[in-house]
């Protein structure tokens, strides 16, 4: 039972604990002995190396020039850890000290991008073999439901879903639904198969909104073909549908009366403890099904806290339908957000990029999107419009394989350098002539081939 996929850390301890103790087993042992013997082996397992979920066979972890990091929980007093590639030691196995609170975290050499990895870890109750394990860049993409939002919905499932073989080296993990009062060190799979799924039909869930994000599988999809297929991507997904950005913030991001060091647009922010006040009072951990479970902090401390020691090559939301009725306090809620997540994950220039709200009958949406753009003030962001790909009659567009395009032509231009062109039409200057009651807007160069020609059912 201990290495069901229930377990929410990571079944392989129970794997590992056991296999260092079975050779011991006795070809023949009374029953009464036998007992014993097995709850001698439960009891090592459950003293043995704990890894959180997403730490697990065929994950990818983020290549040079950052370090890629490992941790865990054990009873030992050190870990001993080995990374190889394709039987072959990449450097000395070293010896990590456990802490008081029984976690360890080392930080592994700097790898290029690459396939055929393992990693072995062993402390005096067992050890845990991680295989399959790859280097490339690491997306993790957050939200509510429009990231949310999973390939058995888009307009172009079947073709996808057929077609999901050539990306071999793309990876994917999906998170559960769930909330906390209080940091979390694990957070468990959607997936029933293993943790980390290959780009393969089985991998895509036959459900709506279940795994994984359509936006975030395009845009990794686009970068996994730009690269021609020899920088592994790993996409991390992390989005609970119909929920507030305090609900994704820190109490550090609540109180921030600076929005991220770029001054407020707008009203100014209401405070935290009035926000508190809005979603409900905190009382107890659970797993959150229905929207008003949702409270402050409570998906930061379930969603993303179980992150924090990972490594990123860049940010991915999707969110806003939820604040639309607080456009200026979602102003500076936003950017106090993106400093702290960056400032919690000690990566003070990963790029973020989010998705401008697509076009839908609310009229709150206008002031929502201007309040997102206030968000490009801080260095290294990047957005993607969807206006044009909206539904008046449907705040979840169907269309996402042309906004994870987008997506993606923002993130070769931020994180990768490339001069490309990433953004819809902006205007340039405006005249009105009131006498004949014209508006004309001269857009920036090139800046209308983003246009759809069609137009769409909400714009």
């Amino acid at each position: 039972q201990l290495a069901t996929s229930g377990d929410s850390e990571s079944s392989a301890t129970a794997r590992g604990a056991t296999s260092a103790v079975a050779n011991k087993m006795p070809a023949v042992m009374p029953a009464v002995v036998r007992c014993a013997f097995f709850a001698s082996i439960l009891l090592h397992a459950a003293a043995a190396i704990k890894l959180p979920t997403f730490i697990s066979d065929d994950m990818v972890l983020q290549r040079s020039p950052q370090r890629a990091r490992l941790w865990g929980r054990s009873s030992c007093q050190t870990v001993r850890v080995a990374h190889s590639q394709a039987g072959r030691l990449l450097s000395e196995p070293r010896n990590v000290t456990v802490g008081a609170d029984r976690l360890w975290q080392v930080e592994l050499d700097p790898q290029p991008a690459g396939i055929g990895h393992s990693i072995l870890l062993e402390d005096c109750e067992g050890q845990v073999s991680l295989e399959n394990v790859l280097f490339g860049d690491v997306l993790f993409c957050s939200g509510q439901s429009n990231m949310e939002f999973s390939i058995h919905q888009d307009h172009d499932r079947e073709q996808t879903i057929a077609e999901s073989t050539k990306y071999p080296h793309l990876r994917m993990f999906s998170a559960v639904r769930t909330s906390a009062d209080e940091p979390q060190f694990d957070i468990a799979a959607r997936t029933k198969q293993q943790a980390w799924v290959r780009s393969e039909p089985q991998s895509f869930g036959d459900k709506d909104f279940t795994f994984p994000s359509a936006l975030c599988y395009y845009n990794a999809r686009q970068l996994y073909s730009f690269f021609d297929g020899k920088l592994p991507i790993g996409i991390v997904g992390s989005y609970f549908g119909g929920t507030r950005i305090e609900s994704w913030s820190s109490s550090d991001a609540l109180n921030d009366q600076t929005c991220g060091g770029i001054g407020q647009l707008g009203e100014p922010a209401t405070g935290y403890q009035a926000r508190r006040s809005y979603m409900g009072t905190a009382g107890h951990a659970h797993s959150a099904a229905r929207l008003g479970e949702v409270r402050n902090e409570t998906l930061y401390n379930a969603m993303f806290s179980p992150f924090l020691p990972m490594r990123f090559a860049a940010i991915y939301w999707y969110q806003g339908e939820a604040n639309a009725l607080h456009a200026p306090e979602y102003a500076c809620r936003f950017p106090a957000m993106i400093a702290d997540w960056r400032r919690k994950l000690e990566l003070p220039d990963v790029p973020f990029f989010f998705t401008l709200l697509a076009g839908y009958w609310d009229a709150h949406f206008v002031s929502t999107r201007a309040a997102q753009m206030h968000a490009l003030g801080l260095p290294r962001t990047g957005v993607a419009s969807a206006i044009d790909l909206g539904d008046k009659r449907n705040i979840h567009p169907r269309f996402k394989k042309e906004l994870g395009r987008r997506m993606s032509l923002a993130t070769l231009q931020v994180l990768y350098g490339e001069k490309v062109d990433s953004f819809g039409p902006r205007p340039a200057t405006a005249e009105l002539n009131q006498g004949a009651h014209e508006l004309e807007i001269d857009f920036g160069p090139h800046s209308l081939v983003f246009l759809r020609a069609s137009g769409s059912r909400g714009c």
